[in-house]
């Protein structure tokens, strides 16, 4: 017989075996409404802002490829192209943007019915009236954009047996000189004054024994970024897969000066054993550059991520020009590298161990002078102030899971950035905040 109740022990609210079948019950519908709901939060869902209007749903895999993009010099106009293929053309389709707002969502503005082969490259020129657009078809397209007349086209001669894909453009700052190049290591330019064939920039021809032990006199592998850089008469920079940097006098059709990127020429036979030794994408491959208004020069990176600063001014002019640089001035002072090789980027010879991802574009920074911004394939955004070796902050933008940034390009006076991604979304990311405290955000997608 069990003995009395205790008094004053606890009361018991549940029945022994019933209560615990309940609470498992609970517990099993509470952790499947978890799973069904739950959703981890990530960096972009964390600042997407008004981009939640334009939807969450992953990036489809039939879209096609953004390769290129450009934006208006009054921020106006968003030009985009790449693997979209309508018909037996490649279109670049234009959009019209508002803030940081596309206007245009259901379909663009304009679709330029334009290339042969996927688009690589778009610049726009006189002042936004006029689009320049490059493929991998071999031609330059120069579209007049306040009519509906058909693109003039700029075709390099073809060497047979040699590919004809396109990589980049430059325009001199005047607008008169425009210069194409890609997968050949050709270098072309034309006069738009002047009118005619274009001047021919060629790569190093195949090199006898004799010629091993010279610098080259050419780009050995593809070119994948040009800029003008300079005074009146500038010097036309050439950067590309054979981790290359050459200075072009344009009138003379010669290269003034060819260095690796520490800053030194090297022999041809030890350009040919680096190219033979480390494959496609190496490394040591330059992949884009800019004219920087706020250093006065260039800026380059390479496969590593690692970022340095072409000097041109009255320091470095002459140097670059194929002869000495100023009194006083080492030539070493005409290239540096900006950024930690050891911590951030790797040496050539070793290695990468840092957080090294190709920057697709860089930029100016739009908040503070001398710094600039680096756009990473997938999808951060860094800052590097003027002086610092390493990146001061970090933006995890808007990669997707599965995707890639492909394209970039950075209204620096508007303070936003565009970019086209491997699975086809066009995204407007916002520069906001000071000098002292800025945050990029996904503002709009399409």
């Amino acid at each position: 017989m069990s003995g009395p109740a205790v008094s004053g022990g606890p009361r018991r609210l549940l029945p022994r075996t019933g209560g615990c079948l309940l609470l498992l019950v609970v517990f099993l519908l509470g952790l499947a409404a978890f799973t069904l709901f739950y959703r981890a939060p990530t960096g972009e869902a964390d600042r997407r802002g008004a981009a939640d209007d334009a939807g969450d749903a992953a990036p489809p895999q039939d879209r096609p490829t953004i390769r290129a993009r450009a934006v208006s010099p009054d921020g106006t106009l968003v030009a985009s192209g790449g693997e979209r293929r309508e018909g037996d053309r490649y279109p670049i389709e234009l959009r019209r943007v508002e803030g940081a707002r596309f206007l245009d969502r259901e379909a663009p503005f304009r679709v330029l019915a334009a290339h042969e082969g996927p688009v690589t490259v778009l610049r726009f020129g006189a002042g936004g009236r006029e689009l320049f657009s490059a493929s991998f078809d071999g031609r330059v397209l120069r579209w007049r954009l306040d009519g509906e007349a058909p693109p003039e086209a700029f075709v390099p001669p073809r060497t047979p047996g040699v590919a004809a894909g396109l990589l980049a453009l430059a325009l001199s700052p005047d607008g008169r000189l425009l210069a194409a190049a890609g997968w050949s290591g050709e270098i072309f330019v034309w006069d738009l004054v002047a009118g005619g064939p274009p001047s021919r920039l060629a790569p190093a021809p195949p090199a006898g024994d004799a010629d091993e032990e010279k610098v080259p006199a050419g780009h050995l592998e593809d070119v994948r970024a040009l800029e003008f850089a300079g005074g009146t008469s500038p010097l036309l920079f050439s950067a590309g897969g054979d981790g290359l940097l050459i200075a072009w006098d344009v009138a003379a059709r010669r290269a003034t000066r060819v260095v690796g990127l520490n800053g030194k020429s090297p022999k041809t036979k030890d350009v040919r054993l680096r190219l033979v030794m480390d494959g496609p994408d190496r490394e040591g491959a330059i992949m884009t550059m800019i004219a920087s208004s706020s250093r006065g020069g260039l800026l380059f990176s390479d496969y590593r991520s690692c970022v340095y600063e072409v000097v041109v001014g009255e320091r470095c002019a002459a140097w670059w020009s194929g002869g000495e640089a100023s009194a006083g001035v080492q030539p070493g002072a005409c290239l540096k590298p900006l950024l930690d090789r050891k911590v951030f980027c790797a040496a050539p010879d070793r290695a990468v161990t840092g957080p090294a991802v190709a920057f697709l574009r860089l930029a100016d920074d739009p908040v503070r002078a001398g710094g600039f911004l680096g756009v990473g394939s997938n999808g951060v955004f860094r800052i590097v102030r003027r002086g610092d070796t390493l990146p001061w902050r970090e933006f995890p933008g808007s990669a997707r899971r599965g995707d890639q940034l492909v394209d970039a390009v950075v209204d620096g006076s508007r303070r936003v950035v565009f970019t086209g991604s491997r699975g086809g979304w066009l995204l407007l990311h916002e520069i906001r905040g000071d000098a002292d405290s800025p945050d990029i955000v996904l503002a709009d997608q399409l």
